[in-house]
This record gives C-alpha cells, sequence and structure tokens, in this order.
C-alpha cells in the first residue's frame, strides 16, 4: 500500500482506525451549515460589498481552523500507533523497541485519593502502556524506592500479570539508582528505538540527590506524573531523647519532628507519644505549609535497656507516616 512504499510500519496499528474521528471536524461543519435567504431592503449597495468582503474573511477562517483540526486528530491517532521504519536496522525487518518502565513504589505512593491510592493509579496507566508494545519489543519493569529491583522478564501478558499483584513498600524515595540501571540498560542495547518511562509522585525528596551527570541522549523519556490535586498530609519526621544519658528515675527529654506536606497551614495537630506501652504526653500543636516543627515531651525513665517508643498523630491521605515506632 502507500504507506508500506515509505517503509513505514505500525507497532499498533488497531489504533489507525482511530483517522475516522478526522471526519468529525468535516461533519461539524457540515451540521453547522446556515442557509441564507435573501430579503427585500432598500438600496444597500456598499453595505453589500462590505459585508462580501467580511464574509470571504470568515469562510477563509474558517477553512484554516477546520484543516487544522483534521491534522491535529490525524497526528494523534498516528502518534498512538507508534510508527516505525522497516529495514533500519542490520539484516532488515522491523524496527524494534526496547523499553525500561521505573514504578516508584515507595512510602508516598500509598497516599490516598478518590480515585485510589497514587500506586494503584500508577498501576493502570503503566498497564496502558504497556498496551503499547507487542512480542518483537523488549520490555523490563523496574520498581524503585531508595533501591531498584527488576521484575522478572517475560511475555507482556505475563508481565501484566505481575504488575496486578505488586504493592507499595515503606521505603523512601531515591530514584537515581533505579534511572542509571535504566540507562546502562537502554544505552548497552542495539535497538534503534530505546524508551525510559517513569511512573512516580514525583516526590521532591526523590530528585534532589539525582546527579546532572545521567546521560539521556538517543532515548527517548516519558514521565507519567500521578499527583493529587491538592495535597493533605502530615508526617512524623522523627523522634528520640535529646542528647543525653538516660538514668532510671531521673527526668529526661524526647524530641518529636513533625512536618506538614500540605499547601495550607494544619492548627490543633494532636501528638500522642507513648513509652514502654505507657502514654508519657499529648501535645497539640500547629503545623506551617509545607514547613516542621518540633515539640519536646519531658519524661522519667522506669527502667533500663532498650524502652519501645511510640509517637502517633492522626489520619490523613498518607496514614504510613502518622505512627513513628521504635525499639
Amino acid at each position: 500500500n502507500f504507506i508500506a512504499m515509505f517503509g513505514i510500519t505500525f507497532a499498533n496499528p488497531a489504533m489507525l482506525y482511530g483517522l475516522w474521528a478526522a471526519l468529525l471536524p468535516l461533519v461539524i461543519h457540515l451540521l453547522n451549515r446556515r442557509r441564507t435567504g435573501n430579503v427585500p431592503f432598500s438600496n444597500v449597495a456598499l453595505l453589500q460589498v462590505l459585508q462580501r468582503d467580511r464574509m470571504r474573511r470568515v469562510k477563509l477562517k474558517q477553512i484554516v481552523l477546520f484543516i487544522l483540526r483534521t491534522l491535529l486528530l490525524v497526528l494523534i491517532v498516528l502518534a498512538f500507533s507508534r510508527p516505525t521504519l522497516q529495514g533500519a536496522q542490520a539484516g532488515g525487518g522491523d524496527v524494534r523497541t526496547i523499553a525500561v518502565l521505573l514504578l516508584d513504589r515507595s512510602l508516598s505512593m500509598q497516599y490516598r485519593t478518590p480515585e485510589g491510592t497514587l500506586f494503584e493509579r500508577a498501576k493502570a496507566r503503566l498497564q496502558e502502556t504497556l498496551g503499547l508494545f507487542d512480542a518483537r519489543d523488549e520490555v523490563q519493569l523496574v520498581v524503585v524506592d531508595d533501591r531498584a529491583e527488576g521484575v522478572e522478564l517475560g511475555t507482556l501478558d505475563r508481565l501484566k500479570a505481575r504488575v496486578e499483584v505488586l504493592r507499595p513498600g515503606f521505603r523512601e524515595t531515591h530514584l537515581e539508582t533505579g534511572l542509571a540501571n535504566a540507562l546502562a540498560t537502554l544505552q548497552a542495547s542495539q535497538m534503534l528505538n530505546r524508551e525510559l518511562y517513569v511512573f512516580s509522585d514525583l516526590a521532591r525528596n526523590g530528585w534532589e540527590g539525582v546527579s546532572d551527570s545521567l546521560d539521556f541522549r538517543g532515548i527517548s523519556v516519558f514521565v507519567v506524573p500521578e499527583r493529587p490535586l491538592v495535597q493533605h498530609n502530615l508526617g512524623i519526621l522523627n523522634a528520640g531523647p535529646v542528647g543525653q544519658i538516660l538514668t532510671v528515675g531521673t527526668q529526661a527529654t524526647l524530641s518529636v519532628e513533625l512536618a506538614n506536606y500540605g499547601d495550607t497551614p494544619k492548627p490543633g495537630v494532636a501528638v500522642q507519644v507513648f513509652l514502654d506501652g505507657r502514654r508519657i504526653g499529648q501535645q497539640v500543636v500547629t503545623l506551617p505549609k509545607k514547613g516542621s516543627e518540633r515539640l519536646y515531651v519531658p519524661f522519667v525513665p522506669e527502667r533500663g535497656g532498650t524502652v519501645p517508643l511510640r509517637v502517633e498523630i492522626g489520619d490523613d491521605d498518607l496514614t504510613a507516616d502518622n505512627v513513628y515506632a521504635s525499639v
């Protein structure tokens, strides 16, 4: 056919049926055409000349808009069809794609939204992305938090099944290791089409340490963010005794640091502190937006050895960081 003459093939040819959508601007144009009629009126020859000039400009604008809308729909459909060149590799054959998909499974991906957790939303987008590939492509999935772990390779159907059972973890976000591993895999490949997909909430602490030396040249990078429109999240950063030697029967002080990751201040945050299963303090604090606050709780150790400490605040959209426990 005409496309084959130019050595073009499509990795997702079923999407070409969407080209029928390019007829929509024509249909809308035809449905909105107005029939004009002649109305007898006095001699307004000058107005008729002005009206003809005005209508020519209006019609020209309509034609240009019609062409742009049609081209936009055609280009969108062709993009989703993933056109590639035939015979571009040595030995001929269709150009294959190697893709690495990075899925962020850090603690922050447990954030709850009306559409599910950010991790569940990211998995749904990832499954949609897997539908863009076929058996000729090489696809690798890597789950990342502060480390990178490759998921077992196999057929696309097997990979989709593995994605369904993945769960988020409780570790911090640090994507540099995953990005470095993905780049090493892609740069070692001889395939012409090399693609990197990142599914993440783009938490700032996960990107702050990413090195500028990572080289993405020759690789198509797609970032698929999953973020709440408005963030409401409080968390306990750390807790522990203020630098002193603890002695049974001698008063000491615990330090608790809280953070507000949200976009608005949070007044009236109740903080409960338990030591060895016994509540030793409760305070109410106000946290500034996107800021932190430290509070101090006096206590008297009742026994020596290791004593479990637990700090709790109320539930919000991310409950995983509302409890701090140490042994």
